[in-house]
């Protein structure tokens, strides 16, 4: 059995969910796509290192039941985890920014694909930090986990 064939399984099981890259050819979009866990509970029997793998994949659960198969993430030369291009919303997940190089990452990468997409929304989710950036006329959105998905609802 081939990894692919594992993985549609584990996704016919309702085990995982999948994401494509909306930057990918169209050949590519089935072979490079990034795999979710359905349940964070799952996903932290595997991990020694839990905190934002279990953010993303929580941000990953909501977007998927909000908006379906539309999401997507952004890989081609800078990652963003995820795009929704129907609501031009970029989004990165991070568990914080406080830190000067993850603050300097994860915002720059939002300013680097909002050249190369519709991105009239951006996103920085974190555990629990909070604040508004602003940098060249562009508005990024610092917003803690519990109070996303409080709005999302």
């Amino acid at each position: 059995m081939t990894l692919m064939e594992y993985m549609k399984y584990m996704e016919e099981t309702w085990l995982l969910f999948s994401m494509c890259n909306y930057a990918a050819k169209f050949a590519e979009k089935e072979s490079a796509k990034k795999y979710y866990f359905r349940d964070n509970g799952i996903l932290n029997l595997f991990l020694t290192d839990p905190e934002t793998s279990l953010l993303e994949n929580r941000v990953a659960i909501e977007l998927k039941k909000k908006y379906g198969d539309e999401v997507y993430f952004y890989n081609k030369a800078v990652e963003v985890d995820f795009y929704v291009p129907e609501h031009e919303w970029l989004i990165q997940v991070a568990y914080s920014i406080a830190e000067e190089e993850t603050r300097e990452r994860e915002i720059s990468a939002l300013l680097k694909v909002g050249k190369h997409l519709k991105a009239e929304k951006r996103t920085i989710i974190t555990y629990n930090e909070e604040e508004t950036i602003t940098t060249n006329d562009i508005t990024i959105e610092v917003i803690p986990l519990w109070k996303w998905l409080l709005k999302t609802e």
